[in-house]
C-alpha cells in the first residue's frame, strides 16, 4: 500500500529508481560474456600409465587392475571404467554431479600414490588428467603452399612459423596438425661395418647425444662483469651427422660416415588428411575450458592476413564454431524480437490505443534490461539457454501490466480520479498478481536443484525467465501505476471517427512538411511520384484509402470482441446454472483430458540436432593397416560428395579409424541424407560407424546421442563375452526402428608372440631387453637426438641397422641380434615364433570385463520403445545384461523431472492456500494443470515431437503459468461475493470483467512463443519441444479455463457447504451430549 501509494505520488522518484536498475543492467549487458552454451564442469578424471611393448593382457593383469582396487574406495564415485590396450592403461573415474572436483583429484592422487610401488618397474608414472569438455576442435583451418617446394614442406612450414603464432592467442589450449609430410634424418649403420670396428648401435647413438649439447659451465668474473660460461658443440646438418667421432680403433678415430649414411628422408605416416579428396595439412584448434571461442575466433581473423604474408601460405577456414554460436544466439535473439512485436500487436489490437499499449509493453525493455543485472552478478553468461529463457518470458513479463492496468481502467470508469484509481485498483488486484507471479516462479525452484546434464542445459533458462519476471512485478507495482496515473484520464465520449480525424490533422501536418521536401526534387522523389502514378494514387489518396482500411480495422476488432464478449457470458451462464449443466461440462472435459492421456507421445532425451556439421566416425577391425584403412575412407569420401546437401568434406586418418567432417548445404535436409549414408554404409563389410551432429552441446551431454544407444555385457570371460553379445546384438536388430547394432572392442588383432628361450639367450648374453630393443631399432628406428634448424621444426636424427625391411616373417627369423659377446646371433637361434589373435583392447566397469552393444534408431523411433522390447535370454552366474550410463542418465532425468513436477504442484497449492486462506480453493484451481496438458499432447502429435527432456521442463513451467487465469478470475469471484453479490451473479460478472485480461495475457504468452516454437534456425531444436508445450498447453488451458473452473469452483463450493453443514451438525449433537444429565 505504502509503496504503491510513494510510486504514484513521487513520480519522478520512481523514475530515478527504475533508470538506476536500467543503467546497472546495461553495464552487465555490455560486461556479460557470450558463449553458445553455459560452463560445464564435469565430475570426471581419467588416469593413463603407459607400458612400451606390453600387451593387452599384461596392461591389464599388472596395472589396470591394481589402480581400479584402491581406486574404487573414493568418496562421491558414481561409476568406474578403464581400457586397457597395447602400451596403456586408461582409467576414468565418473564422480557425482556437485562433487567438488579439487578435492577428489587430490584424493585420487593420494590413491594412486599407494599403488605406484606395485606397478612394473618399467612402467611410467601414471598421469591424472581432468575431463575436457572442450576436446572439440573449435577452428579447422586448411593450408596451402605457394610454391612446390613449399607443398613439399607444408607440414614443416606449419609447425615452425603458424603453429607458435596460434598458440598465442588468449584462450587457446592446443594446436594439432593433421596430414602432410613430416621430415626425419636417417642414420642408417652397416651392421658389417660395425661388426669389423667392434661397435654397437648404442654406442653410435650415445656419440651423437654427446656431440648435440648445450651445457652451463659456469660463470667468470671479469672486473665489475660476471660472464656466463656456456659451452655448445651442435649438429647443424647431416655433413656434421657423418663426421661425428663415434671411436677409435688402432689410434684411429672411426667417424659415422665409416659405419653408415645419413640423409633427410619422409616419416612413415601416421595419419593423412584430404579436404573434398584432395591431400591437405590441416591445424585444429583447441580452446581453453575458460577461453571464448567468439573472441578466439575474432583474433584469429585479425591474424590469418598477417600470417599469409609472413609463412608465404593461404590458409582457408573449413569450420569455425564461432558461425555456429553467432548463428544460434542471432535466431534466438530474431525470435525474441519477433516474440516481442507480436506481444506488443496483441496489446493494441486489445486496447486500440497507443499511450496504453505504450505503457504496458514498457514492461518488456525495462524487464529484461534489468534482468542482466542479476544474471552478470550470478555468473550466468549470454549463451542460447539464458537467451531462449529470455525470449520465453517476453509473452510473460507484461502479464502483471496487463491485469493492473485492466483495474485500473475499470476504476476511472467510475469517474474516480487518476490517482486513486491507480492507487486502489493496483492494491486491488495487487494479491492476485503476487500470487500469480509466485506460483510461476515456484515452478523453477525444483528445476534449480535438478543435477546433471539436465540442470546444466536448464539453470541459466530457468534463471532469465525469474530474473524477468521478478522485476516484471516490480515494474508493475511501481511504473505501471505511476505512469497510468499521469497519463491516463477518465474515458472521455469522444467517438472514433473524431479519434481519426485527431489522428488525420497530426498526421497531414507531417505530410504538408514531407510535400515540401517532395517538392525540392531529386531523381529519388521523381520515381516515387511515377510509381504513384502508376496505381493512379496522389499521396493524399492513398494516405485517404489508409485511414478507411484503418477505420474498418477498428471496426471489426470491436464487432469481434463484442461478439466473443456476448457469446462467453451467454455460454457461461448455460454451463453454471444447473447441476446437470456443470456436471456435463465437467464429465466432457474429464473425458478429453484422459482421451489425451492415450495418445501421449514416447520419450526421448533431446531432439535429434540439424547443423550445418556432422562428424562421421568410421571403425576398421584393429590391425587394419593405414594403407588399407586409407583406401577404404577415401571410397567412402568419393559417395559423400556425390550426395547433393554436401557441400565439403574434410577426412582424418588413423590405422584403423577414419572420421569424416561432413558440410551440408541445407540443415533441414540434412537427416534425409545422413538416412541415405547410413544406408549406404551399412552394406561395407567389417566397420563400424557412428554419426552425430557437430555441435558444442556434446561438451554438455558428454556426446550424448539420442539416435543411439549402448547396453552391457559383463562377465570374467572375454570369449563368452563376445558369444554372449552376439547373441544379444542378433535379437536387438529385429526390435523395429532398430538400424545397426555394433559390439565395440569386440575384434582380435593378430599378434606375432616372439617366444625368447631364456637358457639358449643367455648363452648368448642376452637378454630379453637387449632383444626387444633390436626388434625396435629394426623396425621403428631409435630417436638418438634433434637438429636444430632455423625457422623450422626441429627434426629427429634417427638411427636405425640398414639391413632392409622386415617385410616378411622370414627375415624377422633371420634378424641378426647383436651380442655382448661381440657376434651376432640369428633371432631364430633364440627363439620360436607364434601367430596369435589376442584382444586389441580389454574395456572394464565396475571392475568387469566389458562389451558394449552400441544400437543405432532410426529417427522415427523413440529410445524407450527399444528398451521395452529388449530380449530375455538367459546368462551364466557371473554374466550379466544390463544398460549403459547413457540410458541410466535418460531414465534417472525423467525420473527427476517427474519429481520436480510433483513439488512444482505442491508449491503451486501453498502459494496459493497462503493467497486465498483457503485450502478448497486452490485445489480448484490446480485442475486448470490437466486442462492444459490435452493441448500439449495435441501439440506434441501434431508437430511430431516425442516427449523430450525440453517437452518436461515445459510441462513444469507450464504448471506455474497455467493457474494464472484461474487465480486471476477466482480472486476477483471472491471479492465480487464479499461485496455481497451471490455466486452465480459474482461469477458472471468476473468472467465479463477478467475475460479481456485473460486472454490478452494468453495471447501476449502463445505469440511471444511462436517464434520459438516454430524451430527456425541452429540449435532451435533445444527449445523448440519447450515451447510447442507452452503454446498448445496455454491454448488449451486458456478456452477451457473460462468454463470449467467456474463450474468446478461450484461443485467445491456446493461440496464446502455440505462439509460445513455437517461439521456444524456433528458439533451441535456434541454440543448437546455434553450438556445433557448423566
Amino acid at each position: 500500500m505504502k509503496f504503491i501509494s510513494f510510486c504514484v505520488n513521487r513520480p519522478i522518484a520512481t523514475m530515478m529508481m527504475l533508470s538506476i536498475l536500467i543503467f546497472f543492467g546495461l553495464i552487465s549487458l555490455w560486461r556479460i560474456p557470450v558463449d553458445l552454451f553455459p560452463n560445464v564442469s564435469h565430475p570426471q578424471l581419467s588416469i593413463v600409465t603407459k607400458f612400451e611393448n606390453a600387451s593387452s593382457e599384461e596392461i591389464e593383469k599388472n596395472i589396470t587392475k591394481p589402480l581400479e582396487e584402491e581406486l574404487s574406495f573414493l568418496k562421491n564415485l558414481e561409476y568406474i571404467r578403464s581400457l586397457s590396450q597395447e602400451g596403456e592403461s586408461r582409467i576414468e573415474l565418473m564422480f557425482r554431479w556437485g562433487t567438488h572436483m579439487d578435492f577428489a583429484a587430490l584424493e585420487t592422487r593420494e590413491k594412486i600414490d599407494l599403488v605406484k610401488s606395485r606397478l612394473p618397474e618399467d612402467a611410467n608414472d601414471p598421469i591424472l588428467e581432468r575431463y575436457n569438455p572442450n576436446a572439440q576442435a573449435i577452428l579447422m583451418i586448411h593450408a596451402a603452399g605457394e610454391t612446390q617446394s613449399q607443398t613439399e614442406n607444408l607440414r614443416e612450414i606449419c609447425h615452425a612459423q603458424v603453429k607458435p603464432i596460434l598458440e598465442r592467442i588468449l584462450g587457446i589450449a592446443q594446436v594439432k596438425i593433421f596430414g602432410g609430410e613430416e621430415k626425419e634424418i636417417e642414420v642408417a649403420l652397416n651392421p658389417h661395418h660395425l661388426k669389423s670396428y667392434g661397435l654397437s648401435s648404442e654406442e653410435v647413438i650415445h656419440a651423437l647425444k654427446t656431440s648435440n649439447i648445450s651445457s652451463r659451465g659456469g660463470t667468470l668474473r671479469e672486473g665489475n662483469i660476471d660472464l656466463l660460461i656456456k659451452t655448445s658443440s651442435k649438429l647443424t646438418s647431416t655433413e656434421d651427422i657423418l663426421n661425428t667421432v663415434v671411436g677409435e680403433k688402432n689410434k684411429k678415430l672411426i667417424y659415422l660416415k665409416n659405419l653408415g649414411t645419413a640423409q633427410v628422408i619422409s616419416k612413415i605416416k601416421k595419419d593423412h588428411a584430404f579436404l573434398n579428396g584432395e591431400p591437405s595439412v590441416t591445424l585444429a584448434l583447441y580452446k581453453e575450458p575458460s577461453g571464448n571461442t567468439l573472441s578466439i575466433s575474432k583474433k584469429f581473423l585479425k591474424l590469418k592476413s598477417t600470417l599469409e604474408k609472413e609463412s608465404h601460405l593461404k590458409l582457408k577456414v573449413t569450420y569455425d564454431q564461432a558461425d555456429i554460436i553467432k548463428d544460434s544466439l542471432s535466431m534466438v535473439k530474431s525470435n525474441a524480437l519477433q516474440g516481442a512485436l507480436l506481444t506488443i500487436l496483441i496489446l493494441f489490437i486489445f486496447l486500440k490505443n497507443f499511450s496504453t499499449t505504450f505503457i504496458v509493453a514498457i514492461s518488456i525493455p525495462f524487464s529484461v534490461i534489468c534482468s542482466f543485472f542479476l544474471l552478470y552478478t550470478n555468473g550466468v553468461t549470454l549463451n542460447i539457454f539464458s537467451l531462449a529463457g529470455i525470449a520465453l518470458a517476453l509473452g510473460m513479463v507484461v502479464d502483471a501490466s496487463i491485469v493492473i492496468l485492466e483495474n485500473i481502467f475499470e476504476h476511472l470508469s467510475q469517474d474516480i480520479k487518476p490517482k486513486t484509481a491507480a492507487i486502489n485498483a493496483t492494491i486491488e488486484v495487487g494479491g492476485a498478481v503476487i500470487a500469480s507471479t509466485l506460483t510461476t516462479l515456484a515452478v523453477f525452484v525444483p528445476i534449480l536443484f535438478v543435477k546433471g546434464p539436465l540442470g546444466i542445459i536448464f539453470k541459466d533458462l530457468s534463471l532469465s525467465i525469474i530474473y524477468g519476471l521478478i522485476f516484471s512485478m516490480i515494474i508493475s507495482f511501481s511504473f505501471i501505476p505511476m505512469i497510468a496515473a499521469l497519463i491516463l484520464k477518465p474515458p472521455s465520449k469522444e467517438k472514433l471517427e473524431d479519434r481519426i480525424d485527431r489522428w488525420k490533422n497530426i498526421v497531414l501536418q507531417g505530410l504538408s512538411i514531407l510535400n515540401q521536401v517532395y517538392h525540392l526534387g531529386t531523381k529519388i522523389a521523381k520515381m516515387y511520384e511515377d510509381l504513384l502514378r502508376r496505381f493512379t494514387l496522389t499521396p493524399k489518396e492513398l494516405y485517404k484509402k489508409a485511414l478507411e482500411q484503418t477505420h474498418m480495422g477498428e471496426k471489426t476488432i470491436e464487432i469481434i470482441q463484442t461478439t466473443v464478449e456476448k457469446q462467453f457470458e451467454r455460454t457461461l451462464k448455460e454451463a453454471i446454472q444447473s447441476w446437470k449443466s456443470r456436471v456435463s461440462v465437467i464429465a466432457v472435459v474429464f473425458i478429453l483430458f484422459f482421451v489425451s492421456l492415450l495418445f501421449i507421445p514416447k520419450t526421448e532425451f533431446l531432439p535429434e540436432a540439424l547443423q550445418n556439421h556432422y562428424e562421421l566416425n568410421v571403425h576398421y577391425p584393429p590391425g587394419t593397416s593405414l594403407l588399407a584403412t586409407q583406401e577404404g575412407c577415401k571410397a567412402i569420401d568419393t559417395y559423400l560428395r556425390t550426395l547433393p546437401n554436401i557441400s565439403q568434406t574434410h577426412l582424418k586418418i588413423v590405422a584403423a579409424q577414419g572420421t569424416f567432417l561432413i558440410y551440408f548445404v541445407k540443415p533441414k535436409k540434412a537427416l534425409k541424407t545422413l538416412s541415405d549414408m547410413r544406408h549406404h554404409l551399412r552394406k561395407i563389410p567389417d566397420i563400424h560407424f557412428s554419426v552425430s551432429a557437430l555441435s558444442p552441446l556434446n561438451a554438455i551431454t558428454s556426446g550424448l546421442e539420442t539416435r543411439s544407444l549402448d547396453f552391457k555385457m559383463k562377465g570374467p570371460d572375454i570369449a563368452i563375452l563376445k558369444a554372449k553379445s552376439k547373441l544379444f546384438s542378433e535379437e536387438i536388430k529385429k526390435i523395429e526402428g532398430v538400424t545397426a547394432v555394433a559390439i565395440s572392442h569386440e575384434s582380435s588383432a593378430p599378434e606375432m608372440k616372439v617366444i625368447i628361450d631364456q637358457d639358449k639367450a643367455a648363452d648368448m648374453a642376452l637378454t630379453s631387453q637387449i632383444i626387444a630393443r633390436s626388434l625396435k631399432d629394426q623396425l621403428y628406428g631409435i630417436e638418438a637426438t634433434t637438429l636444430s634448424q632455423e625457422g623450422k621444426k626441429d627434426i629427429s636424427v634417427v638411427v636405425r641397422s640398414k639391413t632392409g625391411a622386415l617385410d616378411t616373417l622370414q627375415k624377422l627369423k633371420d634378424l641378426m641380434i647383436p651380442s655382448p659377446l661381440n657376434i651376432h646371433v640369428p633371432l631364430s637361434s633364440i627363439a620360436t615364433f607364434e601367430e596369435v589373435f589376442s584382444p586389441s583392447m580389454l574395456p572394464r566397469e565396475e571392475k568387469e570385463r566389458t562389451l558394449t552393444l552400441l544400437t543405432s534408431i532410426d529417427s522415427s523411433t523413440a529410445p524407450d520403445t527399444v528398451i521395452q522390447h529388449l530380449p530375455n535370454i538367459k546368462l551364466p552366474s557371473d554374466y550379466s545384461f544390463t544398460i549403459g550410463p547413457q540410458i541410466k542418465l535418460f531414465k534417472k532425468s525423467f525420473s527427476d523431472l517427474k519429481i520436480a513436477i510433483i513439488v512444482a504442484i505442491i508449491l503451486i497449492y501453498m502459494v496459493m492456500a497462503a493467497q486465498f486462506e483457503s485450502l478448497l480453493h486452490p485445489f480448484t484451481i490446480l485442475f486448470s494443470v490437466p486442462l492444459s496438458l490435452i493441448g500439449v499432447t495435441a501439440s506434441l502429435v501434431l508437430f511430431r515431437e516425442y516427449l523430450s527432456i525440453s517437452a518436461y521442463i515445459g510441462i513444469i513451467i507450464l504448471a506455474g503459468i497455467a493457474v494464472n487465469n484461474a487465480i486471476v478470475l477466482i480472486d476477483y469471484i471472491n471479492i465480487l461475493r464479499r461485496r455481497g453479490i451471490d455466486r452465480e451473479e459474482a461469477i458472471l460478472q468476473a468472467g465479463k470483467r477478467r475475460l479481456r485480461p485473460i486472454l490478452m495475457t494468453s495471447l501476449t504468452t502463445i505469440f511471444g512463443m511462436i517464434p520459438m516454437a516454430l524451430g527456425i534456425g541452429s540449435g532451435a531444436e533445444l527449445y523448440q519441444p519447450l515451447a510447442i508445450v507452452m503454446v498448445g498447453g496455454m491454448i488449451s488451458s486458456t478456452l477451457l479455463t473460462l468454463l470449467f473452473i467456474p463450474t468446478i469452483y461450484c461443485f467445491f463450493d456446493d461440496l464446502g457447504d455440505i462439509l460445513g453443514f455437517g461439521l456444524l451438525k456433528l458439533q451441535v449433537l456434541w454440543q448437546k451430549k455434553s450438556s445433557s444429565p448423566l
